[in-house]
């Protein structure tokens, strides 16, 4: 099971690029500020990329897919936006354009 939670919240990060020709709408670093992805939206949908620009992922209606379109969470926005698993456990926060796991512990950067 953390397994499991860890590798979510590892996609949900890495969940985000397009070929460079196109603009991201929003960068993802980690920590130490080195680029992880990109997420480039599109109407409702959110496309997400890695750092070479390899799909990896949706967002769409609150809900978090990998790359074939199977749920892995759900995105709760609000003030601080919670990211759960898709057994509703908690994954992490985002929040000031900031990333972190459930214990609150910096895990990276969004820039947009």
């Amino acid at each position: 099971m953390k397994y499991l939670k860890r590798k979510i919240f590892v996609s949900l990060v890495l969940l985000l690029s397009v070929p460079a020709a196109v603009s991201a709408d929003t960068t993802i670093y980690d920590k130490h500020y080195d680029r992880r992805g990109y997420e480039k939206e599109s109407g409702a949908t959110v496309v997400m990329y890695d750092k070479n620009w390899n799909r990896t992922g949706y967002q769409k209606d609150g809900r978090i897919y990998d790359k074939n379109w199977n749920l892995q969470g759900y995105k709760k926005k609000g003030g601080t936006t919670v990211i759960y698993d898709k057994q509703w456990n908690r994954a992490g926060y985002e929040k000031d354009n900031k990333i972190h796991d459930k214990q609150w512990n910096l895990k990276g950067y969004r820039k947009r």
